[in-house]
């Protein structure tokens, strides 16, 4: 099951948590929906979580914060930082009730159009879905780097959200440096020049490592190697052509700061 593939139980919990912070919630005015009709175009990475944020004034407020892809304000392009969306947890509610449903889910491009000028208590926002994501796109999301919710951030102080019911979410890796997206970038352009989908992807690390591993997880090495075996793979092959991990011997150390065309 990949990130984008949310269970019931995930939508239940986010939903009840979402009810309960709500009775104790203000408006939360997010940063790119100030004026009436301004519009977003986002991809949930994830099913909000819900915790208290404490401002430098000393006032607190219930959010709802989940991960996301930003394609702007017209919706053409994927801008490559990964964003924190928080906002009030009555728009999330509404938000959750709507991409739970069996013909929405998490791997779509939304819109988020906000009705009510600036300070106006009222302000509402509408969640339209534009379109399924690509294969390229699913890949895309499937292994970028997710940020740590309520997380202090700007001056502002935050305190963890309930702990899941389900499994912990697994560590991340490489923090460092862009290392990991110019990787990524380079896998899914080499998927492109494949002609594979993000399950071919996935398939092919599966293969090469004996077991699945997110990208963000692996180390510099398994990065190079899996790469360096991804390009040997001749068009029109499969994933089981990449061979197993410690049978691929690197031609040269990759440099991940060269310049590369890759769209």
């Amino acid at each position: 099951m990949g990130r984008l593939d949310a269970k019931p139980e995930d939508y239940d919990r986010a939903m009840e948590q979402g009810e309960e912070a709500a009775a104790e919630g203000g408006m939360f005015l997010n940063s790119r929906l100030t004026n009436d009709m301004d519009r977003i175009y986002v991809v949930f990475l994830e099913v909000p979580q819900f915790g208290t944020v404490t401002f430098k004034d000393g006032k607190s407020s219930e959010r709802g914060q989940a991960n996301v892809l930003s394609f702007g304000k017209d919706g053409s392009q994927c801008e490559d930082e990964v964003f924190i969306l928080s906002m009030a947890p009555k728009h999330w509610n509404r938000f959750t009730a709507k991409i739970r449903k069996p013909k929405y889910g998490l791997a779509k491009l939304y819109e988020i159009e906000r009705h009510g000028v600036a300070q106006y208590p009222q302000t509402s926002y509408e969640l339209d879905d534009i379109r399924d994501l690509t294969p390229d796109e699913i890949a895309y999301a499937e292994q970028v780097e997710l940020h740590e919710l309520f997380k202090p951030k700007d001056g502002d102080s935050a305190t963890a959200p309930p702990p899941p019911s389900g499994p912990p979410r697994p560590p991340v890796g490489d923090t460092t440096s862009n290392a990991y997206a110019t990787w990524n970038k380079r896998v899914v352009h080499e998927m492109k020049l494949l002609e594979w989908s993000g399950e071919d992807i996935k398939q092919a690390i599966a293969t090469f490592f004996g077991e699945h591993i997110n990208g963000s997880d692996m180390g510099t090495l398994q990065k190079d190697k899996f790469l360096e075996a991804l390009r040997k793979v001749n068009k029109g092959g499969v994933p089981a052509d990449i061979g197993v991990y410690g049978d691929v011997e690197l031609a040269d150390t990759l440099n991940l700061d060269d310049e590369t065309d890759f769209f």
